[in-house]
């Protein structure tokens, strides 16, 4: 008897306001909100997320399933550098180590690939091990050391930097 693989009903959305107040809850400590944004502390005001989104070239996405908000990213537009970068991922504390991380990049990755710029990155804390395997296993690899160490110049943290190509069209 062959089965058919049931569709996945995880499916990406552009970030509300309505949701921040719900997303800030799955910071579940500095150190993940360290992890996450760079930030010593947990936020305790949504407004944050406002003041992320003011620049247009910052995409905000949710990860939905069945009406629940599951997992958060942004896509960071650079035309000029052609390049697209993935920024603030987080995902729901009940929902992590299921997949729902490696759903999420792909689908950031699906809208990064719709800009028509060829390159994808993302900055990763380096004690962020579930981030750099998810990363990993969508394709990222670790860019040069010379690249790594200049961006790092004008970072708060010693990154690790990924990228990978996106596929057009």
């Amino acid at each position: 008897m062959v089965t058919k693989k049931k569709p996945d009903d995880r499916v990406l959305k552009r970030f509300s306001p309505i949701w921040a107040a719900e997303v800030l809850g799955w910071v579940c400590n500095s150190d993940e909100s360290r992890l996450w944004a760079n930030l010593a502390e947990v936020p305790g005001d949504s407004s944050i997320f406002a003041a992320w989104h003011v620049d247009a070239d910052v995409r905000p996405f949710l990860l939905v399933q069945k009406g629940v908000a599951i997992g958060y990213g942004e896509i960071w537009i650079d035309s000029d550098a052609g390049e697209v970068e993935l920024a603030r991922i987080l995902v729901m504390p009940e929902c992590r180590g299921r997949g729902v991380g490696r759903r999420l990049v792909s689908l950031l990755l699906a809208e990064a690939a719709k800009t028509g710029l060829r390159d994808a990155f993302v900055r990763v804390h380096p004690g962020n091990a579930a981030a750099i395997a998810c990363y990993q296993h969508a394709g990222f690899r670790r860019v040069d050391d010379k690249s790594e160490a200049s961006w790092n110049q004008s970072q708060p943290v010693e990154y690790l930097w990924l990228q990978r190509k996106l596929s057009l069209g």
